[in-house]
């Protein structure tokens, strides 16, 4: 039990001598009955911890006094009044050290109190109360703060510029330095404020939620995985591979193409105006396209047999689709022939080998029966003793001379072969034995071969580039630089080139595939004026993959009245020589400009002098 001072207060303060029991000093008896007096400065005590007098050594202030004990685990400076109080164990005071004056309510279960929450500060308190007190018109949890334990512990803390109150654990508190951004954050107005504040307003700053998004965020990442939408608001991930990674991750679409191996050129066929064409065309059974001029094109409506001889797969399989099977269909090579198409005729033969039938035979041959020579008579004797065999027997008889032909197989076009033009050249042609080697091959290889045009051994194979290096005739100093292999010539070529050029970029000395240039010695003078604005115009090549400057001309010094040589005054070249060693194989060398535009005069005259390598 905590021992507490506690009186029952009537309407005066009275103490019995029978209360007191023997008390020998510090007080007068009275003329009122059993009543005990003090006098003025005498204590009354109590339990040898707190004492009650009067105390009059002020002569202008005396008072009542209470010493109550310094507080401590069982003694607390509490003192009390109510009804019914004695006796009671009030843990409302446990632990106090500083004085109390309470007084607690009649059904023993409230009280209100003052006292010091520390050195200095005073503290009104209470316990037990089911609603709010009013005290000097303040009213606990309307006009001021009910006091808290929390709240005691925020008042402890020492404020500062942008420093923000937190509690640090149960009842206690301290301060976070914050910034002046910090402090801004917490005193915005709104959300949509506090949002701006931290720069992150959705649409604006950061992106603003999205089912899709959402559906993104809870896939399982892994390697090579591709996210990708399985429905609205729902996505999955492809299971890809390392290449189709790296073909995402491509820096460029040059890069891509790479990646795909389908570079224009290298791996698939370029844009061309022709083949453009044909994709314009509308594709049917049997149709072949052609072209009908410089990038326009049609179609052919074929027919099955012809498409059947275009994807014949050798030179015999075509023959065979035209029925033209030496041999078979036509007249097979032959040495007989062959003497034949030696054979010059006569005019005499032309014209009966030409006869239009028999009779004009005989008329040519002055054969006729009756005319030139004798018709047939029973009385030659001669003849009437000859017997001809069944064949000369079916040839006499044979109704004309189509029948005769059958019989000695001669029919034209199945024994013999026809008359052709062509063959009339031919007979007159001797061939030489390479010719017949030709004419005697196997396939088209055996003929390529023959003429020592093997593509890759004799030939070079088709490339693309080559049809872009063939519409670039060399001028013919480049002739003779090519010509001249290994033995380098110095050659001179004059050059001009507008201003608008010189802005733009442009080529002086094309690339020669598989060739180097390497600088000589380079001049330039202006025309039509001096060149104005541009810092420098300059002389550009290709070395080690990179483009150099190799000669810079000084805008200043490029008038018309003086000419600037590479390595004098007004112009710059590569340290350590470099602008005269060769530039990579296949660039071109090209002129432009450092700064802005150049203006003024109307361009530039470059004298270069040059060996290609």
């Amino acid at each position: 039990m905590r021992k507490t001072l506690l009186l029952a207060m009537v309407a005066v303060l009275t103490l019995t001598a029978a209360a007191l029991g023997d008390v020998s000093q510090g007080y007068v008896p009275s003329e009122h009955g059993d009543d005990l007096r003090f006098g003025d400065g005498n204590e009354l005590r109590f339990g040898g911890v707190a004492s009650f007098a009067w105390e009059a050594a002020d002569a202008n202030a005396n008072y009542l006094w209470l010493e109550l004990p310094t507080g401590g685990a069982i003694d607390v400076p509490a003192f009390g009044v109510g009804i019914g109080i004695d006796g009671d164990d009030l843990g409302w005071f446990n632990g106090r050290t500083q004085p109390l004056i309470f007084v607690r309510d009649a059904d023993q279960d409230s009280y209100i109190g003052l006292t010091f929450s520390a050195d200095d500060t005073p503290q009104l308190v209470w316990g037990g109360l089911a609603t709010t007190i009013s005290i000097l018109g303040l009213v606990i949890g309307t006009n001021v703060q009910a006091w808290d334990t929390d709240l005691d512990a925020l008042a402890g803390v020492t404020g500062a510029a942008n420093a923000i109150p937190y509690f640090t654990g149960a009842h206690t508190a301290g301060v976070i330095s914050s910034s002046a951004n910090m402090v801004s954050l917490l005193g915005s107005a709104d959300y949509a404020a506090a949002r701006t504040n931290l720069s992150l307003v959705p649409g604006a700053n950061v992106q603003a939620y999205d089912a899709e998004l959402l559906a993104l965020a809870g896939l399982a990442s892994a390697a090579n995985a591709i996210p990708y939408f399985t429905g609205a608001g729902t996505a999955g991930v492809i299971t890809s591979s390392a290449n189709m990674v790296s073909l995402l991750g491509s820096a460029d679409y040059a890069t891509a193409r790479t990646n795909l191996s389908l570079v224009p050129g290298t791996n698939v066929q370029a844009y061309d105006a022709e083949l453009l064409a044909l994709a314009g065309l509308t594709s049917a059974a049997n149709t072949l396209p052609y072209f009908t001029g410089a990038g326009t094109a049609g179609t052919i409506t074929s027919s099955a047999n012809m498409v059947s001889l275009l994807g014949s797969a050798d030179y015999a399989t075509a023959r065979t689709n035209l029925s033209l099977a030496p041999g078979t269909d036509v007249q097979a090579y032959d040495t007989d022939l062959a003497y034949l198409a030696g054979f010059t005729p006569t005019a005499n033969v032309k014209t009966i080998l030409n006869a239009a039938d028999f009779a004009a035979v005989t008329t040519a041959l002055s054969l006729t029966i009756g005319t030139n020579t004798q018709a047939y008579d029973a009385d030659l004797t001669y003849l009437a003793g000859f017997t001809p065999t069944a064949d000369v027997k079916t040839i006499l008889n044979a109704a004309n001379a189509a029948a005769i032909n059958t019989a000695l197989s001669l029919t034209i076009g199945t024994n013999t072969q026809a008359y052709d033009a062509d063959l009339t050249y031919l007979a007159g042609f001797t061939p030489t034995a390479d010719v017949k080697t030709i004419l005697n091959a196997a396939n088209a290889a055996a003929v390529t071969t023959a003429l020592a045009l093997t593509i890759g051994t004799n030939t070079q194979a088709y490339d693309a580039d080559l049809t872009t290096y063939a519409a670039l005739p060399p001028t013919a100093t480049e002739q003779i630089a090519l010509e001249h292999g290994n033995s380098p010539v110095v050659l001179c070529q004059r050059h001009r080139a507008t201003v608008a050029e010189i802005n733009g970029g442009h080529e002086i000395l094309p690339a020669i595939p598989g060739h180097t240039y390497r600088i000589v010695s380079v001049k330039a003078i202006a025309y039509g004026g001096s060149v104005g604005t541009t810092t420098t115009v300059d002389i550009l090549g290709t070395q080690a993959a990179g483009s150099v400057k190799l000669v810079t001309f000084a805008q200043a010094s490029l008038v018309q009245s003086a000419v600037l040589t590479a390595g004098g005054a007004g112009t710059v070249v590569l340290t350590d020589g470099s602008t005269f060693i060769p530039c990579d194989a296949n660039s071109a060398v090209t002129v432009g400009k450092t700064g802005g535009a150049a203006d003024t005069a109307t361009g530039v005259d470059f004298i270069v002098e040059y060996v290609i390598e």
